[in-house]
């Protein structure tokens, strides 16, 4: 669950380097491409999952496995 976290959180420090915002980069003085509520949210999920996983891991890993195979079919 540690290692979900860090998958969320990689990139909430993209800051936009041009004024039509359509380039970023990893850090820096420029505005944020995500808001802190963005970042609120993002960790209020997070809590979520890992009460969710400690509550049944078994299946925990089993919704996520048959959502990412559900949106996999989406995809195509």
């Amino acid at each position: 669950m540690v290692f979900s976290a860090l998958q969320r959180v990689h990139g909430f420090d993209l800051v936009w380097t041009d004024v039509e915002r359509t380039t970023v980069r990893h850090g820096g003085s420029a505005a944020y491409v995500h808001s802190l509520g963005d970042l609120r949210q993002a960790l209020a999920t997070w809590q979520d999952d890992c009460r969710n996983y400690d509550a049944d891991p078994a299946g925990y890993v089993q919704r996520k496995r048959e959502a990412a195979r559900a949106a996999a079919q989406r995809d195509r």
